[in-house]
């Protein structure tokens, strides 16, 4: 996805993570913990990240309560990227230790799209 396109929330919650001030994107280890990105928790307990966002365009705060469709930031190539791209994952905390789960998005024309572990969702 390109620089800049939109990011929305996938579901209702509460912002509890914003990371917006990274600069840098590439392949270099050094930046593997250096991605701009946003963390909500849902009602359910699972949390959405949406990563590698771009430099300062976040539009949400920890403690905001988000709703589904509501305008959060917007893609970048921050962190370990090897080019412009959105990093979405649902986890969990089991045992201390935060695991990612299955999920499924409803596309612009209704259908419903799984995700498969190594594909890319084109949209």
């Amino acid at each position: 996805m390109p620089v800049n396109t939109p990011i929305y929330a996938a579901r209702t919650g509460i912002v509890v993570e914003v990371n917006n001030d990274f600069f840098n994107g590439g392949t270099k280890q050094a930046y593997k913990t250096r991605a701009n990105s946003i963390r909500i928790l849902h009602e359910d307990g699972s949390m959405a990240v949406y990563a590698h966002l771009a430099l300062e365009r976040a539009q949400v705060y920890p403690g905001l309560n988000v709703s589904a469709g509501q305008l959060i930031g917007y893609s970048g190539n921050t962190g370990f990227s090897s080019g412009p791209h959105l990093h979405f994952a649902v986890q969990l905390n089991q045992g201390m230790e935060l695991v990612s789960i299955p999920f499924q998005f409803t596309t612009a024309t209704g259908s419903i799209d799984k995700p498969i572990a190594g594909s890319f969702l084109i949209n």
